[in-house]
């Protein structure tokens, strides 16, 4: 996958992170958010799949576009993303809640017990993410960060590689990565005082 030369995107091969137990396409893109390659130094940080191209091809800003397009949020707490839930390509349902339920009904006690774990309700109706794909500001990323690793780190330390829902309509091979998304979005769902973006 050929990704563009700039010095704001930085190529993560991760399949050649030093994660030890932890490097398993089962949680796809989260092996990085679990590496210490993840720094929050600059105002804007995220991430973005070196398939952006072909993941989002209904989007006008390519991969090579993106930098130019995040700068002019710099000094914002935003959040920039190339698939919110209320994207229409889902129809008019908005609800992230809902909208997975239809397409993964047997993923409904996992997310039960997330919501347990984190004491943060199901409610879907607020604007969220579909994908761990995002570029934020730098604190609003640093508290994502630590969400996602504590509760990977209680769901991990429970079921390990093996959630115990069907994969159903999804692939198989990285079916705890969907699960992993969706706290992304229970999480972005509850985020107060951050503007979510849907990149054009």
């Amino acid at each position: 996958m050929k990704v563009p030369k700039s010095p704001a995107l930085q190529l993560v091969d991760l399949t050649s992170l030093s994660i030890g137990s932890f490097q398993n396409n089962q949680i796809g893109e989260g092996r990085a958010f679990l590496s210490n390659r993840v720094r929050f130094g600059s105002d804007l940080t995220g991430f973005a799949n070196a398939r952006w191209d072909e993941k989002y091809k209904y989007l006008q800003t390519k991969l090579s576009d993106l930098p130019a397009f995040c700068r002019q949020f710099r000094g914002h707490r935003v959040v920039l993303a190339p698939w919110t839930t209320d994207w229409p390509g889902h129809g008019h349902n908005t609800n992230w809640m809902e909208v997975t339920l239809h397409w993964h009904p047997s993923m409904e006690p996992l997310l039960l017990e997330l919501s347990e774990l984190t004491c943060l309700s199901l409610d879907g109706t607020r604007r969220s993410l579909w994908a761990n794909d995002f570029i934020a500001s730098s604190d609003v990323a640093q508290d994502w960060l630590n969400f996602w690793r504590f509760v990977f780190a209680y769901f991990h330390g429970r079921y390990g590689f093996k959630l115990p829902f069907l994969p159903d309509n999804l692939d198989g091979a990285r079916q705890c990565a969907y699960f992993y998304e969706r706290v992304t979005a229970l999480y972005f769902s509850h985020a107060m005082n951050v503007n979510i973006i849907q990149i054009p």
